[in-house]
């Protein structure tokens, strides 16, 4: 994965990072020691003005972007955990700077404080709020700013969602590293899925062939050459396609494919 510094703050390390996603690969799972899952950082909100000045946009995007480039799915014994880790927790940090210093309109700036007054001030010209529109204009505040917050929080929750879940599953490859068993049933699946193309295109083939013989065999010496050329079609693409699955099978087998893998599962044999 290559990080990406996006957002630097006066107030030290304060960067955020994404993710580029590669493939999966083979490699030995990781012996750097894995962070554990830590909180955000707090976020002084007066260093906020030190933010260099498209922050904002920027941050917004690596958020955005680093929901949706690491799928969790993707996650197996050749992720680097101990980076990954590392990603999640300054996503969050991420998002808690978001929230912080994301600009906000103050409610004394707002159009619904500017017209409540106006409407205050024609009933009460000396400009005096009573008790009862003091509490009306500060109930309106509160929720005037509720509102603002959770339009913040709207925009980083599926950020928040990627980095939790992310994080949860990062715990169970740990699990599944230190049980012999869970590789085990991992290196199985993968085989059987490997074995599967195989087989089914086999049995394409088996068909194929089958209606040429069929064909051929009429003792009426009429062939129907649509069913030939059809036959023939199937074959040449079964064809095509079995070398690179057989291939991906004896990597992972780590010897050639046999037809009678498929007869394991529950296929008949080609």
């Amino acid at each position: 994965m290559k990080r990406i510094a996006v957002v630097v703050g006066a107030f030290g390390v304060f960067a955020a990072t994404v993710a580029t996603a590669s493939p999966p690969t083979a490699s030995a799972p990781t012996v750097k020691p894995i962070p554990a899952v830590r909180p955000a950082q707090a976020v002084d909100p007066s260093k906020c003005a030190s933010l260099v000045p498209d922050w904002q946009t920027k941050a917004l995007a690596t958020m955005q972007q680093t929901a949706t480039s690491l799928p969790v799915a993707s996650i197996d014994e050749g992720t680097d955990l101990a980076d990954l880790r590392d990603t999640t927790n300054l996503t969050r940090d991420l998002v808690a700077l978001y929230q912080t210093c994301a600009p906000r309109t103050a409610w004394e700036q707002s159009g619904q404080y500017v017209a409540l007054m106006s409407s205050i001030k024609r009933q009460s010209p000396s400009g005096v709020l009573t008790d009862v529109q003091r509490q009306s204009v500060a109930r309106l505040k509160a929720t005037y700013e509720d509102r603002q917050s959770a339009n913040l929080a709207a925009q980083t929750r599926p950020t928040e969602v990627w980095a939790t879940s992310t994080d949860a599953a990062i715990d169970r490859e740990i699990q599944c590293r230190a049980t012999p068993q869970c590789l085990a049933d991992r290196a199985k699946l993968r085989l059987d899925q490997a074995t599967a193309p195989i087989c089914n295109l086999l049995q394409q083939r088996a068909s194929a062939v089958q209606d040429i013989a069929l064909e051929n065999s009429n003792p009426s010496g009429v062939r129907d050459l649509r069913v030939l050329h059809d036959a023939g079609e199937t074959m040449q693409a079964v064809d095509a396609q079995l070398p690179a699955l057989k291939s991906r099978y004896a990597a992972l087998a780590h010897k050639p494919f046999a037809p009678a893998a498929c007869q394991l599962l529950g296929h008949p044999q080609p």
